[in-house]
């Protein structure tokens, strides 16, 4: 069966110098990466049709806006679509970037100008009208249990209206990664249906956290090709998806997933995995709620879908309070 064509917002053709530019730009090896991930379509494999809250990005200042304007047009150019590639590039590397980061890469001669909030602004929504990606930050509801390292964190996520056709469900099972993909939605839905909320930490625990062994376990009884513990689960590769111990590694570096190690006189002691900011962000609490009620030929439960729904509630308008 061939595979259905995409639309601009499931693949990023190369970025236009609309304003003119500043000479003919060598290609890099980071160029050649964004033209193969560019046929692949690299932000395809999840698409969040009931988005998390994000945290608001910061909007430039009328200071930064006015040092922008004073370069000329080839020069804004220039810098806006050299951000964009950054942010195409991050995209096509599942990585997570601050903001200081894309500056410090893109930037160069002009960190001393006080332009980065103009450029990352302009760069954000050109990305958006080019391709309907989006710049977004740790989501909200997560920020007062995730350790700090996490949370001025932002992702590229594509957002696509809902897939009422299945055209673009049928395109992620034809996908060489369908396999891998199918695994981390199954392991979010045992984080979020059978996890726990952690009160060992001075942080705020808001979201579930699941043991290793259980995780484990728990895949075994599902599949028994994976082992029931990390040692025997190391020695097989499971087809379509691979060594489960390397996958879940590349979730947490990823950020689909967290990890921490736990230290205590009891059996409490281990490792523990929760959902990271780019599963809550690309997946999302609302859509396992639906997969989980449809494997299990159910209705959606209303008090969870509620639950979720008053949370969101609260977490815009703290938002809008903030803003004034």
């Amino acid at each position: 069966m061939s595979r259905p064509k995409r639309g601009r917002s499931q693949s990023s053709p190369p970025v236009s110098d609309d304003e003119g530019s500043v000479g003919h730009r060598k290609k890099t090896a980071v160029d050649d990466e964004e033209e193969e991930d560019n046929k692949e379509g690299i932000l395809e494999v999840f698409t969040q049709t009931l988005p998390e809250a994000s945290q608001s990005l910061l909007h430039s200042t009328s200071n930064e806006d006015a040092a922008f304007l004073t370069l000329s047009p080839p020069v804004r150019s220039k810098l806006i679509n050299d951000m964009v590639r950054y942010f195409i590039f991050m995209a096509g590397q599942k990585k997570a970037f601050t903001k200081r980061m894309a500056v410090e890469s893109v930037l160069e001669d002009y960190r001393k100008q006080k332009i980065a909030g103009a450029i990352f602004e302009s760069a954000t929504k050109k990305l958006h009208d080019l391709y309907g990606w989006s710049v977004l930050s740790t989501p909200s509801f997560m920020l007062s249990s995730l350790p700090p390292k996490y949370k001025d964190l932002n992702y590229i996520i594509n957002h696509l209206p809902p897939d009422t056709t299945g055209d673009h469900a049928s395109a992620l099972n034809e996908r060489y990664d369908s396999g891998v993909n199918g695994f981390l939605i199954v392991v979010l839905c045992l984080i979020y249906n059978k996890g726990f909320v952690r009160s060992d930490t001075k942080r705020r625990n808001d979201f579930k956290w699941v043991k290793e062994e259980s995780l484990y376990g728990w895949l075994n009884e599902i599949d028994g090709e994976i082992g029931e513990e990390v040692k025997k689960a190391k020695e097989v590769e499971v087809e379509g998806v691979g060594c489960v111990p390397n996958v879940l590694e590349d979730f947490v570096a990823s950020n689909y997933l967290i990890t921490e190690k736990i230290k205590t006189d009891n059996d409490f002691s281990g490792v523990y995995y929760a959902w990271g900011p780019r599963a809550a962000l690309e997946v999302g609490r609302k859509q396992i709620i639906y997969y989980t009620a449809n494997v299990l030929d159910q209705q959606p439960d209303p008090t969870m879908l509620q639950e979720l729904e008053e949370g969101e509630e609260e977490e815009e308008e703290g938002e809008a309070e903030g803003e004034e």
